[in-house]
């Protein structure tokens, strides 16, 4: 279980996070979602100590996050942050003797990924040169070869086509059994909906909704109901405007 309790977080004076809490469980799909800016990515960094938080403590199976095994965590990111001047192959040589994978089931492995993700016609090139949707798709490929423990998704279908959108939500799909905790972190919420099992919704920097029984058809609604009106904020645009 990861525990995520009474974290905030601030830059400067504005506080980013304020006293969130809340536990993951394996065998779950979870969706933390909110609208840009509402901290979700922030806490990502937290729970894999890209930032520190001000306050709060992190618990994964209870041990402090700090001593934590992160050979068994994976992080696929929004941004791609990929070593950008370094060859596919090289890489993905360098994930295996990171995870310590055995040099036989590495080659079984990379056999087998590449029947469904077949990220061949990139395999020389280097990662600075792949396009954004070739970069997911090899953040994929290593959380396929390294078949970690704790997976979290960040925005996972963004700047994605629409083969490539299925292709990874398929993927999650299959990631899910009662050893793995998943998290997807989004806004694209109509594109997530139907696979998952526990919803988390922030806005402002707090977790405004915390349930696992939901409605996948109601979570737009539900997701408008929690998180700031971006439709007030038009009306208040154009009350300024009309006022000057």
């Amino acid at each position: 279980m990861l525990e995520i309790s009474n974290i905030s977080k601030k830059f400067n004076q504005t506080h980013v996070l304020k006293d969130i809490s809340f536990s993951l469980k394996s065998g779950q799909i979870y969706g933390l979602l909110g609208n840009n800016g509402a901290g979700k990515t922030t806490l990502t960094k937290i729970i894999f100590q890209e930032y520190l938080p001000n306050s709060g403590e992190i618990i994964y199976n209870s041990k402090s996050i700090s001593i934590s095994n992160y050979s068994e965590w994976y992080f696929f990111s929004e941004n791609n942050e990929l070593p950008k001047n370094v060859r596919v192959e090289t890489y993905l040589i360098l994930i295996k003797n990171l995870s310590k994978i055995q040099t036989k089931v590495y080659n079984q492995r990379i056999v087998e990924i590449l029947k469904f993700l077949d990220i061949k016609p990139f395999f020389k090139k280097e990662i600075s040169n792949l396009s954004a949707g070739q970069q997911k798709l090899l953040s994929l490929f290593v959380c396929f070869l390294i078949r970690p423990k704790v997976i979290f998704f960040d925005e996972p279908t963004a700047n994605l086509d629409i083969k490539n959108k299925s292709l990874i939500i398929e993927a999650i799909k299959n990631f899910k059994n009662p050893d793995v905790t998943i998290v997807i972190i989004t806004h694209l919420i109509e594109e997530v909906k139907d696979i998952l099992d526990h919803i988390l919704i922030m806005d402002q920097g707090k977790v405004v909704y915390d349930e696992i029984n939901f409605e996948p058809k109601n979570l737009k609604d539900i997701f408008n109901r929690y998180t700031t009106n971006k439709v007030e904020k038009i009306h208040d645009i154009r009350n300024y405007l009309d006022a000057n």
